[in-house]
């Protein structure tokens, strides 16, 4: 049977896990770097979802990858360390 042009569009968007979407979410107010978007997401979910760093950044790649966001290397703020010199944002 024939898919629908509907069905095979459907087929091609990007799956956004729920860690995905609440970091997206974390990003809608503005740019953020990594630990403060860890923050963020706990902040919104009151706790249910508490994301490692690791998962994060994976998140980060992705999405990066798939032109959801964008990340500068703009340093943040004085005394941050070179591991949250990222700052990423939504595109516009």
């Amino acid at each position: 049977m024939a898919r629908s042009p509907e069905e095979s569009a459907a087929e091609q968007q990007p799956v956004l896990s729920p860690a995905m979407f609440h970091v997206l979410l974390a990003l809608a107010d503005g740019e953020k770097h990594g630990y403060a978007i860890l923050k963020e997401v706990k902040r919104r979910t009151g706790g249910k979802v508490q994301l490692s760093a690791g998962t994060l950044y994976g998140i980060i790649k992705r999405l990066n990858g798939e032109d959801w966001i964008v990340e500068s290397n703009d340093r943040p703020a004085a005394g941050l360390d070179e591991s949250a010199a990222a700052i990423i944002v939504l595109p516009n």
